[in-house]
């Protein structure tokens, strides 16, 4: 006798993923969303745009970097403003 499957999306090749590797792709995704959010404010999520903020944030503390990363938090901050409404003054 067959149990039941849960429904939804068909395995790849055949093998289910693990919850290990499905947390890791979904970690990937983040990731990859959030290091270039600052490529597409308009189309990126609210959720991104605030993981690439962070991101961005994070890497003012490095003296090579902290320039473009200022400049860049900056484009993400006004977009969340525009996005949202948010005066500025």
């Amino acid at each position: 006798m067959e149990t039941p499957k849960k429904p939804g999306r068909p395995a790849k090749l055949d093998t289910p993923m693990t919850d290990r590797q499905r947390a890791s792709a979904y970690r990937t995704r983040r990731y990859e969303a959030a290091s270039m959010a600052h490529e597409n404010l308009k189309d990126a999520t609210t959720a991104v745009l605030l993981a690439g903020l962070a991101r961005q944030l994070k890497a003012t503390g490095d003296p090579d970097h902290a320039d473009i990363a200022r400049s860049i938090a900056g484009q993400i901050i006004k977009q969340l403003c525009d996005r949202h409404e948010i005066k500025l003054m």
